[in-house]
Protein backbone atom coordinates (compact mmCIF):
# COMPACT_ATOMS: atom_id res chain seq x y z
CA UNK A 1 0.00 0.00 0.00
CA UNK A 2 1.01 3.69 -1.02
CA UNK A 3 2.62 5.89 2.00
CA UNK A 4 0.23 8.68 3.03
CA UNK A 5 2.93 11.42 2.82
CA UNK A 6 6.33 11.33 1.81
CA UNK A 7 9.32 13.91 1.89
CA UNK A 8 12.40 14.70 -0.04
CA UNK A 9 14.72 17.53 -0.27
CA UNK A 10 17.42 19.20 -2.85
CA UNK A 11 20.49 21.70 -2.55
CA UNK A 12 20.95 22.24 -6.12
CA UNK A 13 20.61 25.42 -7.58
CA UNK A 14 19.61 25.11 -10.95
CA UNK A 15 15.81 24.32 -10.93
CA UNK A 16 15.36 21.82 -13.67
CA UNK A 17 18.26 19.60 -11.29
CA UNK A 18 16.57 20.08 -8.32
CA UNK A 19 13.00 19.40 -9.21
CA UNK A 20 14.35 15.97 -11.02
CA UNK A 21 15.94 15.23 -7.72
CA UNK A 22 12.28 15.72 -5.56
CA UNK A 23 10.88 13.40 -8.90
CA UNK A 24 13.59 10.88 -8.07
CA UNK A 25 13.11 10.92 -4.15
CA UNK A 26 9.52 11.08 -4.48
CA UNK A 27 9.19 8.00 -7.03
CA UNK A 28 5.56 6.82 -7.38
CA UNK A 29 2.17 9.01 -7.39
CA UNK A 30 1.05 10.87 -5.21
CA UNK A 31 -2.61 13.45 -5.12
CA UNK A 32 -0.63 16.48 -4.25
CA UNK A 33 2.92 17.79 -4.46
CA UNK A 34 3.94 20.86 -2.25
CA UNK A 35 7.42 22.45 -3.07
CA UNK A 36 8.73 25.21 -1.21
CA UNK A 37 12.05 27.31 -2.67
CA UNK A 38 14.33 29.97 -2.13
CA UNK A 39 14.18 32.49 -4.07
CA UNK A 40 17.47 31.50 -6.23
CA UNK A 41 14.60 29.68 -8.39
CA UNK A 42 12.55 32.02 -10.37
CA UNK A 43 9.15 30.94 -9.31
CA UNK A 44 7.58 30.08 -12.81
CA UNK A 45 10.11 28.04 -13.67
CA UNK A 46 9.29 25.91 -10.54
CA UNK A 47 6.01 26.08 -11.06
CA UNK A 48 5.96 24.91 -14.81
CA UNK A 49 9.29 22.16 -13.70
CA UNK A 50 6.82 20.98 -10.65
CA UNK A 51 3.64 20.14 -12.31
CA UNK A 52 5.49 18.44 -15.58
CA UNK A 53 7.53 16.06 -12.69
CA UNK A 54 4.29 15.07 -10.96
CA UNK A 55 2.02 15.02 -14.32
CA UNK A 56 -0.67 12.84 -12.27
CA UNK A 57 -0.38 15.31 -8.82
CA UNK A 58 -1.61 18.83 -8.06
CA UNK A 59 0.78 20.95 -7.76
CA UNK A 60 1.47 23.93 -5.01
CA UNK A 61 4.09 25.52 -3.14
CA UNK A 62 5.93 29.45 -2.58
CA UNK A 63 8.84 30.62 -1.85
CA UNK A 64 10.91 30.90 1.25
CA UNK A 65 12.90 32.24 3.89
CA UNK A 66 14.83 28.70 4.42
CA UNK A 67 13.52 25.17 3.54
CA UNK A 68 12.86 22.97 5.86
CA UNK A 69 13.62 18.58 5.07
CA UNK A 70 15.86 15.91 5.01
CA UNK A 71 18.49 18.39 3.71
CA UNK A 72 18.69 19.75 6.73
CA UNK A 73 17.89 23.80 7.40
CA UNK A 74 18.15 24.89 3.74
CA UNK A 75 18.89 28.35 2.27
CA UNK A 76 18.20 28.16 -1.37
CA UNK A 77 17.47 25.23 -1.98
CA UNK A 78 13.87 23.20 -2.70
CA UNK A 79 12.19 20.95 -0.10
CA UNK A 80 8.67 18.51 -0.83
CA UNK A 81 6.09 16.73 1.41
CA UNK A 82 3.45 14.71 -1.23
CA UNK A 83 0.01 13.46 0.30
CA UNK A 84 -0.58 9.75 -0.85
CA UNK A 85 -3.96 7.77 -2.06
CA UNK A 86 -5.91 8.42 0.98
CA UNK A 87 -5.97 12.06 0.53
CA UNK A 88 -8.40 14.10 -1.03
CA UNK A 89 -7.68 17.96 -1.58
CA UNK A 90 -9.13 21.15 -3.12
CA UNK A 91 -6.47 24.62 -3.56
CA UNK A 92 -7.74 27.65 -4.62
CA UNK A 93 -6.27 30.98 -5.16
CA UNK A 94 -6.31 34.36 -3.70
CA UNK A 95 -4.75 36.77 -6.38
CA UNK A 96 -4.58 39.84 -4.50
CA UNK A 97 -3.94 39.18 -0.87
CA UNK A 98 -3.62 42.84 0.69
CA UNK A 99 -6.67 43.54 -0.78
CA UNK A 100 -8.85 40.26 0.32
CA UNK A 101 -11.74 41.25 1.77
CA UNK A 102 -13.30 39.51 5.29
CA UNK A 103 -16.47 38.36 3.15
CA UNK A 104 -14.03 35.97 0.46
CA UNK A 105 -13.50 33.31 3.33
CA UNK A 106 -17.40 32.36 2.51
CA UNK A 107 -16.75 32.58 -1.02
CA UNK A 108 -13.63 30.67 -0.84
CA UNK A 109 -15.29 27.88 1.58
CA UNK A 110 -18.13 27.70 -0.99
CA UNK A 111 -15.63 26.96 -3.71
CA UNK A 112 -13.53 24.41 -2.03
CA UNK A 113 -16.26 22.25 -0.23
CA UNK A 114 -17.82 21.80 -3.73
CA UNK A 115 -14.31 20.89 -5.70
CA UNK A 116 -13.56 18.23 -2.87
CA UNK A 117 -17.14 16.91 -3.39
CA UNK A 118 -18.70 17.62 0.16
CA UNK A 119 -21.44 19.52 1.74
CA UNK A 120 -20.13 22.51 4.31
CA UNK A 121 -22.62 20.96 7.29
CA UNK A 122 -20.30 17.67 6.71
CA UNK A 123 -17.25 18.92 7.39
CA UNK A 124 -15.49 17.31 10.76
CA UNK A 125 -12.60 18.37 12.21
CA UNK A 126 -11.51 15.18 13.13
CA UNK A 127 -11.50 13.91 8.98
CA UNK A 128 -10.59 17.72 7.41
CA UNK A 129 -8.26 20.66 7.95
CA UNK A 130 -7.32 23.45 5.87
CA UNK A 131 -3.72 24.58 4.97
CA UNK A 132 -3.11 28.59 4.38
CA UNK A 133 -0.10 29.46 2.27
CA UNK A 134 -0.07 33.48 2.58
CA UNK A 135 1.35 36.55 1.35
CA UNK A 136 3.85 37.02 4.02
CA UNK A 137 4.44 40.99 3.14
CA UNK A 138 0.81 41.58 2.42
CA UNK A 139 -0.18 42.62 6.25
CA UNK A 140 -3.46 40.91 5.42
CA UNK A 141 -2.78 37.42 6.84
CA UNK A 142 -4.81 38.40 10.11
CA UNK A 143 -7.95 39.10 7.93
CA UNK A 144 -7.15 35.98 5.79
CA UNK A 145 -7.12 33.09 8.51
CA UNK A 146 -9.79 35.08 10.69
CA UNK A 147 -12.09 35.50 7.48
CA UNK A 148 -11.52 31.81 7.28
CA UNK A 149 -12.14 29.97 10.37
CA UNK A 150 -15.46 31.68 10.78
CA UNK A 151 -16.62 30.51 7.40
CA UNK A 152 -15.36 26.88 9.14
CA UNK A 153 -15.89 27.23 12.27
CA UNK A 154 -14.06 24.29 14.61
CA UNK A 155 -12.20 23.06 11.29
CA UNK A 156 -7.98 23.17 12.05
CA UNK A 157 -6.44 25.43 10.37
CA UNK A 158 -2.00 25.73 10.08
CA UNK A 159 -0.29 27.46 7.60
CA UNK A 160 3.20 29.77 6.39
CA UNK A 161 3.28 32.70 5.15
CA UNK A 162 5.13 32.84 2.31
CA UNK A 163 8.88 34.78 2.01
CA UNK A 164 11.81 35.98 0.32
CA UNK A 165 14.86 35.65 1.59
CA UNK A 166 14.50 38.68 3.77
CA UNK A 167 14.50 40.77 0.70
CA UNK A 168 11.33 42.19 1.40
CA UNK A 169 10.38 43.00 -2.08
CA UNK A 170 7.83 40.44 -2.84
CA UNK A 171 6.41 36.65 -2.50
CA UNK A 172 5.22 34.12 -4.56
CA UNK A 173 3.19 31.45 -4.24
CA UNK A 174 2.24 28.51 -7.27
CA UNK A 175 -0.55 26.01 -8.22
CA UNK A 176 -0.99 23.76 -10.96
CA UNK A 177 2.04 24.94 -13.17
CA UNK A 178 0.93 29.14 -12.39
CA UNK A 179 2.92 31.27 -10.32
CA UNK A 180 1.01 34.68 -8.52
CA UNK A 181 2.78 37.48 -6.88
CA UNK A 182 1.10 38.72 -3.79
CA UNK A 183 -1.27 35.65 -3.35
CA UNK A 184 -2.43 32.75 -1.29
CA UNK A 185 -3.16 29.55 -1.74
CA UNK A 186 -6.21 27.88 0.63
CA UNK A 187 -6.52 24.23 0.97
CA UNK A 188 -8.91 22.21 2.05
CA UNK A 189 -7.68 18.93 3.10
CA UNK A 190 -9.18 15.35 3.54
CA UNK A 191 -5.83 13.08 4.59
CA UNK A 192 -7.72 9.91 4.78
CA UNK A 193 -5.91 8.94 7.92
CA UNK A 194 -5.08 10.21 11.49
CA UNK A 195 -3.53 13.72 12.24
CA UNK A 196 -3.25 16.05 14.42
CA UNK A 197 -2.89 20.13 13.83
CA UNK A 198 -0.74 21.61 16.65
CA UNK A 199 1.47 25.42 17.42
CA UNK A 200 4.62 24.97 19.16
CA UNK A 201 7.51 27.86 21.00
CA UNK A 202 9.63 27.79 23.37
CA UNK A 203 8.79 30.83 25.68
CA UNK A 204 8.07 31.37 29.01
CA UNK A 205 6.18 34.28 30.36
CA UNK A 206 7.53 36.47 32.73
CA UNK A 207 5.83 38.60 35.04
CA UNK A 208 6.87 41.67 33.36
CA UNK A 209 3.75 43.46 31.34
CA UNK A 210 4.26 46.94 28.86
CA UNK A 211 1.31 48.85 27.79
CA UNK A 212 1.16 49.58 24.17
CA UNK A 213 1.02 53.38 24.17
CA UNK A 214 1.32 54.24 20.26
CA UNK A 215 0.88 51.89 17.14
CA UNK A 216 0.04 51.82 13.82
CA UNK A 217 -2.01 48.32 13.65
CA UNK A 218 -2.27 48.35 9.54
CA UNK A 219 1.64 48.74 9.03
CA UNK A 220 2.61 46.42 12.48
CA UNK A 221 4.35 48.99 13.81
CA UNK A 222 4.62 49.34 17.47
CA UNK A 223 5.66 53.29 18.05
CA UNK A 224 5.71 53.53 21.70
CA UNK A 225 5.44 50.94 25.19
CA UNK A 226 4.20 52.77 28.26
CA UNK A 227 4.76 55.85 26.66
CA UNK A 228 8.46 55.42 25.69
CA UNK A 229 10.13 55.00 22.71
CA UNK A 230 9.45 51.10 21.69
CA UNK A 231 12.88 50.04 20.76
CA UNK A 232 14.10 52.11 24.27
CA UNK A 233 12.17 49.62 26.02
CA UNK A 234 12.57 46.21 24.40
CA UNK A 235 16.64 47.07 24.86
CA UNK A 236 15.91 47.45 28.33
CA UNK A 237 14.31 44.06 28.31
CA UNK A 238 16.85 42.27 26.03
CA UNK A 239 19.81 43.36 28.17
CA UNK A 240 21.22 45.57 25.04
CA UNK A 241 22.92 48.96 25.29
CA UNK A 242 21.04 52.23 24.23
CA UNK A 243 21.41 52.75 20.23
CA UNK A 244 21.69 48.66 19.71
CA UNK A 245 18.59 48.59 17.53
CA UNK A 246 19.55 51.79 15.56
CA UNK A 247 22.90 50.41 14.95
CA UNK A 248 21.62 47.00 13.65
CA UNK A 249 18.28 47.20 13.07
CA UNK A 250 18.02 43.79 12.23
CA UNK A 251 18.85 42.98 15.82
CA UNK A 252 15.42 42.31 16.93
CA UNK A 253 14.54 39.52 15.01
CA UNK A 254 17.65 37.60 16.57
CA UNK A 255 16.97 38.19 20.07
CA UNK A 256 15.22 35.40 22.74
CA UNK A 257 12.48 38.02 23.38
CA UNK A 258 8.92 38.00 22.40
CA UNK A 259 5.57 39.52 23.49
CA UNK A 260 2.66 37.52 24.50
CA UNK A 261 -0.92 37.87 24.04
CA UNK A 262 -3.50 35.81 26.45
CA UNK A 263 -5.92 33.38 24.55
CA UNK A 264 -7.30 30.54 25.78
CA UNK A 265 -5.67 30.43 29.04
CA UNK A 266 -2.31 30.33 26.53
CA UNK A 267 -0.14 33.24 24.57
CA UNK A 268 0.41 33.86 21.34
CA UNK A 269 3.12 35.27 19.82
CA UNK A 270 4.15 38.70 18.72
CA UNK A 271 7.59 39.12 17.44
CA UNK A 272 9.67 42.25 17.08
CA UNK A 273 11.44 42.11 13.35
CA UNK A 274 13.39 45.02 13.37
CA UNK A 275 13.65 48.34 14.31
CA UNK A 276 11.98 51.69 12.74
CA UNK A 277 14.08 55.03 13.97
CA UNK A 278 12.89 54.20 17.49
CA UNK A 279 9.45 52.44 16.83
CA UNK A 280 9.53 48.38 16.30
CA UNK A 281 8.07 46.84 12.82
CA UNK A 282 6.20 43.50 14.66
CA UNK A 283 5.59 40.23 12.38
CA UNK A 284 1.92 40.65 13.80
CA UNK A 285 -0.25 43.55 14.45
CA UNK A 286 -0.82 45.34 17.59
CA UNK A 287 -3.18 47.64 19.02
CA UNK A 288 -3.21 50.73 21.30
CA UNK A 289 -3.81 49.80 24.58
CA UNK A 290 -3.21 46.44 24.03
CA UNK A 291 -1.29 44.70 27.31
CA UNK A 292 1.67 42.82 26.48
CA UNK A 293 3.66 39.96 28.10
CA UNK A 294 6.93 39.82 28.02
CA UNK A 295 8.09 36.18 27.08
CA UNK A 296 11.50 35.22 27.41
CA UNK A 297 13.13 32.03 25.13
CA UNK A 298 13.65 28.81 26.45
CA UNK A 299 15.91 26.54 25.60
CA UNK A 300 15.02 26.67 21.43
CA UNK A 301 15.88 22.75 20.57
CA UNK A 302 14.87 20.88 23.92
CA UNK A 303 11.73 22.53 23.74
CA UNK A 304 10.88 21.99 20.14
CA UNK A 305 11.91 18.26 20.80
CA UNK A 306 9.87 18.02 23.81
CA UNK A 307 6.67 19.63 22.36
CA UNK A 308 6.78 18.00 19.61
CA UNK A 309 7.39 14.65 21.12
CA UNK A 310 4.27 15.30 23.23
CA UNK A 311 2.38 16.00 19.92
CA UNK A 312 3.41 12.91 18.26
CA UNK A 313 2.53 10.85 21.12
CA UNK A 314 -1.41 11.90 21.25
CA UNK A 315 -1.35 11.39 17.89
CA UNK A 316 -0.14 7.96 18.10
CA UNK A 317 -2.93 7.19 20.49
CA UNK A 318 -4.57 6.91 17.37
CA UNK A 319 -2.26 5.72 14.71
CA UNK A 320 1.61 5.60 14.24
CA UNK A 321 3.03 8.75 12.75
CA UNK A 322 4.16 8.62 9.37
CA UNK A 323 5.39 12.59 8.50
CA UNK A 324 4.94 16.09 9.20
CA UNK A 325 3.92 19.02 7.29
CA UNK A 326 6.44 22.07 9.08
CA UNK A 327 5.59 25.64 8.97
CA UNK A 328 9.08 27.67 11.55
CA UNK A 329 9.10 30.78 11.99
CA UNK A 330 11.92 32.71 10.38
CA UNK A 331 12.66 33.89 13.48
CA UNK A 332 13.18 30.64 15.07
CA UNK A 333 15.67 30.20 12.43
CA UNK A 334 17.48 33.41 13.00
CA UNK A 335 17.85 32.97 16.54
CA UNK A 336 19.00 29.17 15.95
CA UNK A 337 21.91 30.37 13.79
CA UNK A 338 22.63 33.23 16.40
CA UNK A 339 22.94 30.55 18.49
CA UNK A 340 25.33 27.98 16.06
CA UNK A 341 21.88 25.28 16.74
CA UNK A 342 20.86 24.53 12.99
CA UNK A 343 21.57 20.96 13.00
CA UNK A 344 20.38 20.17 15.85
CA UNK A 345 17.11 22.21 15.49
CA UNK A 346 16.73 20.78 12.38
CA UNK A 347 16.98 17.23 13.99
CA UNK A 348 14.40 17.81 16.69
CA UNK A 349 12.22 18.73 13.95
CA UNK A 350 12.73 15.60 11.71
CA UNK A 351 12.55 12.81 14.13
CA UNK A 352 9.75 11.50 11.93
CA UNK A 353 10.33 12.65 8.30
CA UNK A 354 9.16 16.45 7.78
CA UNK A 355 9.22 19.08 5.38
CA UNK A 356 8.12 22.29 5.05
CA UNK A 357 9.71 25.96 5.48
CA UNK A 358 10.94 28.90 7.26
CA UNK A 359 8.61 31.70 7.63
CA UNK A 360 7.69 35.09 7.56
CA UNK A 361 4.88 33.97 9.86
CA UNK A 362 2.53 31.01 11.03
CA UNK A 363 -0.88 30.62 10.96
CA UNK A 364 -3.17 27.98 13.65
CA UNK A 365 -6.49 28.53 14.02
CA UNK A 366 -8.24 32.44 13.63
CA UNK A 367 -5.34 33.64 14.29
CA UNK A 368 -1.57 34.72 12.72
CA UNK A 369 1.38 33.79 14.98
CA UNK A 370 5.10 34.69 15.77
CA UNK A 371 8.03 32.75 16.82
CA UNK A 372 6.27 29.65 16.60
CA UNK A 373 6.38 26.06 15.11
CA UNK A 374 3.12 24.94 13.47
CA UNK A 375 2.21 22.05 11.49
CA UNK A 376 0.32 19.04 10.71
CA UNK A 377 1.65 15.69 11.54
CA UNK A 378 -0.19 12.18 9.58
CA UNK A 379 -0.90 9.05 10.92
CA UNK A 380 -0.18 6.06 9.11
CA UNK A 381 -2.58 4.71 6.57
Amino acid sequence: MAPPCGVAASVQRDTASAVAELRAELAGDWVAVFVFHGTDHEPSAVASAVAEAFPCARTAGCTTMGEVGPAGLTSGGMSAFAFGAPASIAIEVVEDTPGFAFATGETLMEKLTASLGVTRESLSADRHLLLTLTDGLSGAEERVVASLSLSAPGLPLVGGSAADDLKTEGTTVFFDGQAWPSATLVVLLEPGVAFRAFAIHHFQATERRVVVTSADPDRRIAHEFDGWPACHVFEDIAGLERGAVDADPMVPASQAICFGIPAGGSFFMRSPFRGDGGSLVMRGAVAEGDVLRVMEGQDLVSRTRSELRRELDELAKTSEPSGMLLFNCGGRLLEARAYGTESALNEAMSMIPAAGFSTYGEQYGALLVNHTLTGVALGSA
